[in-house]
């Protein structure tokens, strides 16, 4: 696994502080992701919010998700 990508500055949206290492730590262990970038994009609602870009790991094969049940779980 390579390392990531992140401007050493938060991304600040409303009521939050998004430091790239929390997402950092996040992404890296993930058993599904090899490689990834992680980028500020601009939001109307929020001013900012990070946006990741991320390379599936050899092997991993992604089984579908009902997103409600992950979201309320």
């Amino acid at each position: 696994m390579t390392a990531g990508l992140f401007s050493p500055e938060y991304v600040i949206t409303p009521g939050y502080q998004v430091a790239p290492a929390e997402l950092e730590a996040h992404l890296l262990t993930h058993p599904a992701i090899d490689d990834y970038a992680v980028i500020r994009i601009p939001d109307d609602a929020a001013g900012e919010v990070p946006k990741a870009f991320v390379v599936r790991a050899p092997g991993f094969i992604a089984e579908p998700v009902n997103k409600l049940a992950t979201i309320n779980s």
